[in-house]
C-alpha cells in the first residue's frame, strides 16, 4: 500500500526533524511523538520508512540480517547471498501478546511435523528499521520493559518451551499518542470519571453558570459566591 509522501507533510517541523534525525542515527534510541488526534504523527512516522534508500539483506533470512549479522549468528541468519529489500516498518498493535512481540514456538510446524522450530516475532522483522507503536502510552508495562531491553542490547534471547534462540533485533524504535487517551488510561481505576466531548458554543456558558451553582452549594453553609465566579470567568475568557 503506498504511503503517504513525507515531504508532503505540511508544518509539524519539529515533529519531522526529530524523525529525520533517528533515520539518519539510530542510535539516538528512538522518537515519541504527543499531540491531538488528526496532526499527522502516525502518517509521519510511517512516510518515513519510504525516505530510506533500501538495504541489503540475507536471502530468505526471516531476520533481514546483513554481512555482519551473518558473522555473528550464523546459526539464524543463514547462508544465502544478498538481496535488496526495503527498510522494515513494523506496526505493533496494543493487544498484541508477549509470544507475537518477541517470538515463540510454532506450534503449527511442532503439530505438523513434531519438529521445535521458532517462530520470529514483531521484533525480527522491525531488525534494521523502525517498530511503531500507536497510543504507546496505553501499552501493558510489561511489554514496554521487555522492549526497551531489547532496544538497548539490541538482540532478542527467548529461552521458553525447551527453545534457546539469540537473535539481532536492532530498530528504531517510534511511539505516538494523545493527552486524552493518557488521561483516559490513568483514570481507568476510576469509577466515577467520564470523559466527554466538548460541549457546543451556545451550551458552554448554560453549564459554567450550572457549575457555578454547583460550586456553591458543594459545602453546606457557603454563601460566598466570589470562588465559583472567578472560575467562570476565567474558563469564560478561554484562558486554560
Amino acid at each position: 500500500m503506498a504511503r503517504f509522501p513525507f515531504s508532503a507533510i505540511v508544518g509539524q517541523d519539529e515533529m519531522k526533524q526529530a524523525l529525520l534525525i533517528a533515520a539518519v542515527d539510530p542510535a539516538i534510541g528512538g522518537v515519541m511523538v504527543f499531540g491531538d488526534r488528526g496532526t499527522g504523527k502516525s502518517t509521519a512516522a510511517r512516510a518515513l520508512a519510504g525516505l530510506l534508500p533500501p538495504i541489503s539483506a540475507i536471502q530468505d533470512c526471516p531476520y533481514g540480517c546483513s554481512k555482519d549479522d551473518q558473522a555473528r549468528y550464523p546459526d539464524v541468519c543463514g547462508t544465502g547471498p544478498l538481496r535488496k529489500r526495503p527498510v522494515p516498518f513494523v506496526d505493533l498493535p496494543l493487544g498484541a501478546t508477549e509470544d507475537r512481540v518477541l517470538g515463540a514456538l510454532d506450534l503449527e510446524r511442532a503439530l505438523r511435523s513434531g519438529e521445535k522450530a521458532f517462530e520470529p516475532g514483531l521484533l525480527a522483522k522491525a531488525h534494521r528499521g523502525f517498530l511503531y507503536i500507536d497510543e504507546i502510552n496505553l501499552l501493558e508495562d510489561h511489554l514496554v520493559d521487555l522492549l526497551l531491553d531489547v532496544a538497548a542490547s539490541g538482540e532478542n534471547v527467548v529461552e521458553r518451551e525447551g527453545l534457546s534462540v539469540r537473535h539481532p533485533a536492532k530498530f528504531v524504535l517510534i511511539g505516538s499518542g494523545g493527552a486524552r487517551s493518557f488521561l483516559q488510561h490513568s483514570a481507568s481505576g476510576i469509577r466515577t470519571m467520564e470523559f466527554m466531548d466538548p460541549l457546543p458554543g451556545e451550551d458552554f456558558m448554560n453549564t459554567l453558570s450550572a457549575a457555578d451553582a454547583l460550586l456553591l452549594h458543594e459545602k453546606p453553609g457557603v454563601k460566598e459566591m466570589c470562588v465559583p465566579s472567578k472560575l467562570t470567568s476565567y474558563f469564560a475568557a478561554a484562558r486554560p
